[in-house]
């Protein structure tokens, strides 16, 4: 079950029901099927079951970047997000396609030499680059203001990527970076993310 609650403590305290329902999150990120073809227009339906799972926790605004709706590219990665309303709070949930990755997942294995991604696994690290773009655009989109949480979850490669994302927004909060490009206001105890199966 979805509760308010889960985002009125601290990120930084491990919390078994948001795992579970993190969880949950990656299950419906992954489409149940496969294309009849690679035109066909199946991938504008992978998104359907994360917009229902979102839908159904009282989520709304849900968008979702190019490459969740289009054919799977070496260096694609699908992203989803929505938000709700906690208090004075805006809690933006962010679900990244955790499955049906077809040619994206070759790029699990490019892990480049480490000077185009801080020595980090370089095709994660795009990755997780990608998604925090694609975050700011959907803040920007929304006009979305004020304090935010985030929430990121992923499994296997999305999993991975999720892991980067989070550690980078981290890293941005402890240098007091911007992050956003938009007039909102993250912390670290506002960074909730939660990865399964996630490569190492």
């Amino acid at each position: 079950y979805y509760s308010d609650y889960y985002f009125r403590h601290s990120s930084t305290e491990y919390d078994e029901h948001l795992a579970t329902l993190s969880c949950i999150m990656t299950n419906f990120s992954v489409p149940l099927d496969n294309p009849s073809s690679l035109d066909s227009d199946w991938y504008l339906k992978q998104p359907e079951r994360l917009y229902g799972f979102f839908g159904s926790i009282g989520f709304k605004d849900f968008e979702t970047n190019d490459d969740y709706v289009s054919r799977s590219r070496f260096d694609s990665i699908g992203v989803g997000c929505a938000n709700r309303q906690v208090d004075d709070y805006t809690v933006i949930g962010v679900g990244i396609r955790s499955g049906g990755y077809f040619r994206e997942w070759s790029n699990n294995v490019y892990l480049g030499d480490g000077t185009k991604s801080d020595y980090m696994h370089e095709g994660w690290y795009n990755a997780a680059n990608k998604t925090i773009d694609y975050i700011n655009e959907y803040i920007a989109a929304n006009r979305i203001t004020g304090k935010i949480k985030e929430w990121i979850a992923g499994f296997s490669r999305g999993g991975a990527t999720a892991n980067l994302a989070a550690g980078l927004l981290d890293n941005k909060i402890l240098n007091d970076e911007e992050i956003f490009s938009n007039d909102v206001t993250l912390t670290r105890d506002d960074l909730y993310a939660y990865t399964f199966e996630a490569p190492q």
